[in-house]
This record gives C-alpha cells, sequence and structure tokens, in this order.
C-alpha cells in the first residue's frame, strides 16, 4: 500500500527494502514487479550505465506514459551500486519515478527509518501456516511430510524457520534459487 501511495504521488522519490538473507526478498521484489506492471512502466535495473540508462528511461517515460505516471525503477544494491546517480539523473531530466532499492543489510539500521521497509528472514506465527500450506501445494510424498515436519523439528532453533528452508526442504536438489543465494550471501 505504501509503495502504491508513493507511485500515486506522482514525484520521484526513493524508497528502500532492506531484507535479511533467506527472507525471499529477491522474489518478493520480483513479485512486486510484476503487479505494479499492469498500471506503471516498471523497469528492473540490473546495470546503470551513465547517459545510456537515463536516456533510455527518458523514452519510456516520455513517449508510453507521457509523464503522466511515475516510472517504477527496482534496482538490487549488489547489482546497481549508485542509486544517487541514478535520482540525480532523473531529476535533472525531470523525471517522476518512485525507485526502490533492495539490499541485504542489518535490519536494526533499517528500522530507524521511515522511507526502509524491512523483511525478515524468520518466520513467525501465521506467516509458518502459510508457508507450510502454500509449499506442501507444491510437493508430494516425502517432500510434503518434510514441509509440514518443519516447526516441530526447528521448535528450539526457530531462527532457521525462513522461506529458503521451506525451499530446500520442498525442492530439495532441484531448487533453483540455492545457487544465487549463496553467491549473493558470500559475496556480499
Amino acid at each position: 500500500k505504501k509503495l502504491q501511495s508513493k507511485l500515486t504521488d506522482n514525484r520521484l522519490e526513493v524508497v528502500e527494502l532492506v531484507h535479511e538473507a533467506g527472507s525471499g526478498g529477491t522474489t518478493l521484489v520480483r513479485s512486486i514487479a510484476f503487479n505494479f506492471s499492469t498500471n506503471y512502466p516498471t523497469i528492473i535495473l540490473r546495470r546503470y550505465l551513465h547517459r545510456k540508462t537515463i536516456d533510455g528511461l527518458r523514452v519510456i517515460y516520455d513517449q508510453y506514459t507521457k509523464g503522466s505516471l511515475p516510472l517504477l525503477v527496482i534496482l538490487e544494491s549488489f547489482e546497481v551500486k549508485d542509486s544517487n546517480l541514478l535520482y540525480r539523473d532523473l531529476a535533472n531530466a525531470l523525471k517522476n519515478a518512485v525507485i526502490l532499492v533492495v539490499h541485504r543489510g542489518s535490519l536494526l539500521k533499517a528500522f530507524s527509518s521511515t522511507k526502509k521497509f524491512v523483511l525478515k528472514a524468520q518466520l513467525e506465527g501465521l506467516e509458518i501456516l502459510a508457508f507450510e500450506n502454500k509449499f506442501q501445494n507444491f510437493v508430494e510424498g516425502k517432500s510434503k511430510e518434510q514441509v509440514k515436519k518443519i516447526p516441530q523439528e526447528y521448535r528450539r532453533q526457530p531462527k532457521y524457520i525462513s522461506p529458503v528452508l521451506y525451499a530446500l526442504t520442498a525442492f530439495g536438489k532441484d531448487y533453483k534459487g540455492l545457487g544465487g543465494y549463496i553467491s549473493k550471501c558470500i559475496g556480499g
């Protein structure tokens, strides 16, 4: 709702999503991009090349929205390091956008800012039940039983109950996100 409100304001603004590794932050952002793309021009920025990127964004803004809608620009901080340069270039071009900067980081620091959203890795309460129900729909047999046992098996170590644990338990060696997850955790 807050992101929708920022887009409705049709101004240039930066919003941050800080998430713990294993919380599903990357998956959440891709879902956000998909959901908002029907109403707003949505760009997932993989890298920022000063003039080339801003020229491309200007074309999208001017030709496709005629300035009536802001852009939703999503960037993950491990891929695009300088969101400040993007903000400055959009401001100089007089283009409105909501820049959603996504990065892993300390949730303690993030809680102190009103422009940051946080996503914890540890699931709690109804979140556990929701993940259990969702992941049981994806698998059968032994994997389904293992997914159902997660809350009981990790009752003494609840900090490990996370979206990644459910994905690993459900899909095992077929879990597609493991390589990227490990690389991002090790790389920063």
